[in-house]
């Protein structure tokens, strides 16, 4: 009898230990170390790849729970690590500090649903593109700018209805395929566009912050499983990032450490405000080294007198505003 008592102390013990591993549970983390030591990208990937395999216990467990090594502009990296893990690695000496990856939901307005250019509507003309960079757009054109700087060391990567060729001295690269991508950077870097109007209405030149800047994409954005719209993790934005420092030669937000040290090495970084409102204080990506891209409104309204069936007649104005 004491035999068989036990015999189920030590099978519930097991239960218990397998059970309370199973609820560990490993999310992505960004593992922070300041600024790199060694010049060497694949030191650097490889000293990543020394702390996991420390924690860890084995080179096969590291290799899989790496995500991203970020090894140009800064050292760090992003792997799947329990909450204890993260704890223990947050520890380190040589651990600025451990945050989890955190997500971003795109900044622009339904600007595609209003215009009828949605994933459900498969007969518009982004369809081809795969809501993508759209080069064929004039925003795109490299009319009056030099060649590409000799020091560029990125390229345009062929992809799913995308190839090199979509590239010209204007979009130097592309390793992206998010209509999103196109919004900010033409806002940012389009080119000069003349004879534009809304329906006739408000005809002009479309004007952009620098029009003769070059423009690189970078892919950084995907439709998750449990996600219904566009989402933007900060790990990978981080590695979009330290590809963008690559190719050009104590905030713990992803955007704003990304682009502090891309803007250390000359580079210009430009986001979106968000302004997601009605509440005060809603402005995203404020750090000081960002330019941030405000919300406006335009200078104009197109009034319209409407006469209602019993002959009374309305002054309707509208004004057209733009959300960046």
């Amino acid at each position: 009898m004491r035999n068989y008592r036990t015999l189920i102390l030590v099978v519930l013990s097991l239960v218990i230990f397998l059970n309370g591993q199973a609820g560990a549970e490993s999310k992505v983390h960004i593992v922070y170390l300041g600024e790199k030591q060694h010049n060497d990208p694949k030191f650097v990937t490889q000293s990543h790849h020394q702390m996991l395999w420390s924690l860890l216990g084995s080179k096969e467990d590291a290799h899989s729970s790496m995500v991203h090594s970020y090894i140009h502009g800064f050292s760090s990296f992003a792997a799947k690590l329990t909450n204890s893990q993260a704890k223990k690695i947050a520890d380190l000496p040589e651990v600025v500090h451990v945050t989890p990856d955190s997500f971003y939901e795109l900044a622009t307005t339904r600007t595609w649903e209003y215009l009828g250019l949605s994933p459900a509507n498969p007969n518009f003309f982004l369809n081809d593109t795969n809501m993508g960079v759209w080069p064929e757009s004039e925003v795109f054109i490299d009319n009056g700018i030099g060649p590409v700087p000799s020091h560029w060391k990125g390229g345009c990567e062929s992809g799913e209805m995308f190839n090199v060729s979509h590239c010209n001295k204007k979009l130097i690269g592309a390793k992206d395929r998010s209509g999103h991508g196109t919004h900010v950077s033409i806002i940012a870097g389009g080119s000069y566009v003349p004879n534009i109007s809304y329906k006739g209405l408000a005809g002009g030149t479309v004007r952009r912050g620098a029009p003769r800047a070059r423009i690189e994409m970078y892919k950084a954005c995907w439709y998750l499983d449990n996600r219904d719209t566009m989402t933007c993790s900060s790990s990978d934005l981080l590695k979009a990032m330290d590809e963008a420092m690559h190719d050009e030669t104590a905030v713990r937000d992803g955007i704003a450490i990304g682009g502090f040290y891309a803007v250390l090495k000359g580079i210009t970084v430009v986001c979106s405000g968000g302004n997601s409102g009605p509440a005060v204080q809603t402005v995203t990506n404020t750090a000081p080294w960002i330019l941030t891209v405000a919300a406006t409104t335009l200078d104009r309204s197109f009034p319209s007198l409407i006469t209602l069936g019993n002959n009374q007649v309305i002054l309707v104005i509208v004004i057209l505003g733009l959300d960046v």
